[in-house]
């Protein structure tokens, strides 16, 4: 077995787990498409690591590495048809130059020995870095007034239509209402919806809002409507779906202050989430803004809830 390969040759996580590595796995992520969950994931692991990870490191790469698959839910190709293609090691041959080679894997070979034995066997389904889908990365990380230390968006699944756009908010503090709202089909068109008291503190444990967007995709409104939360998202996100905005609610971010009917302005392309609020105005609220009471209020989800890191460092709990 392998496992016992690099237990033999004293190969340990820590040997695997540099910044070159890290960097290539969210190069890799981000060319074929992958979940904004791989932000939070990436991070915690690489702090468990001791590899500082980012939402400015997400930034940095976003720009910097093109879309070259598009696996479903983002395109027509499974996994099936991606691993006859190449798989990873043809996506890595793919990034060319933006490749730390010298990164060690699991299979005990580096990065740049992968690279060169691998080979592009359907540049339909895998692209080449003369031919990609998109110049960027499928995730893009949003700042602005409402979302100070950073949001997550799969660009990839946003219609160029929604990419810049002024909305007017509609606010709900968890997500079942803004399902009800919804079905019922009292969300119009033009609408952002905000679900916030949603992230890791405030859910506390930042659920995924999948109902949430299948609900807006099922009412028609996945090209008029936008979704920003504190919560998060799975890789099945459809429509304008901007999660992980920090700080969260419960953690006095400006969403907190959100009302219903305020101007929030998305420009994707400028990599903006703002409030078209003025600050005089968000200040006045903060003035008589009242928190939600905890939800839990005892056990362990509570002690939780008190230590918990924010989703822009990864959501991981403190060593005692």
């Amino acid at each position: 077995m392998r496992i016992m390969d690099l237990v033999r040759d004293d190969i340990r996580p820590s040997k695997i787990l540099t910044r070159e590595a890290f960097e290539n796995a969210m190069r890799v992520g981000m060319a074929v498409g992958g979940s904004t969950n791989m932000v939070l994931h990436f991070m915690a692991m690489a702090k468990e690591a001791g590899v500082d990870v980012s939402f400015d490191s997400w930034d940095e790469l976003s720009r910097t590495t093109p879309t070259l698959v598009k696996l479903a839910p983002s395109g027509p190709w499974g996994v099936t048809e991606f691993n006859d293609a190449g798989g990873v090691p043809a996506v890595l041959k793919a990034l060319g130059a933006r490749v730390n080679r010298a990164a060690l894997t699991t299979s005990g070979k580096t990065a740049g020995e992968i690279v060169d034995e691998a080979s592009i066997e359907n540049a339909q389904v895998i692209h080449t870095d003369s031919d990609p889908i998109e110049p960027e990365g499928s995730l893009f990380i949003l700042k602005g007034s409402l979302a100070p230390g950073g949001a997550v968006v799969k660009a990839s699944r946003v219609a160029k239509s929604m990419w810049k756009t002024t909305l007017k908010a509609r606010v709900f503090e968890e997500e079942e209402s803004a399902i009800d709202a919804l079905r019922a089909g009292t969300v119009e068109p033009g609408t952002c919806i905000v679900i916030r008291n949603e992230g890791t503190k405030g859910g506390p444990g930042m659920r995924e809002m999948l109902g949430a967007t299948s609900a807006l995709m099922g009412a028609g409104l996945g090209e008029t409507c936008a979704l920003v939360t504190d919560g998060r998202f799975s890789g099945a996100t459809h429509g304008p779906a901007i999660g992980y905005v920090t700080p969260e609610a419960a953690r006095g971010g400006v969403i907190a202050v959100v009302r219903d009917g305020d101007e929030i302005r998305i420009d994707l392309a400028a990599r903006k989430l703002d409030l078209n609020v003025p600050q005089a105005e968000i200040d006045a609220r903060w003035k008589t803004h009242v928190a939600l009471e905890p939800r839990i209020k005892r056990g362990y989800l509570k002690f939780y809830s008190e230590h918990v890191a924010p989703a822009s460092e990864g959501a991981v709990m403190p060593r005692f």
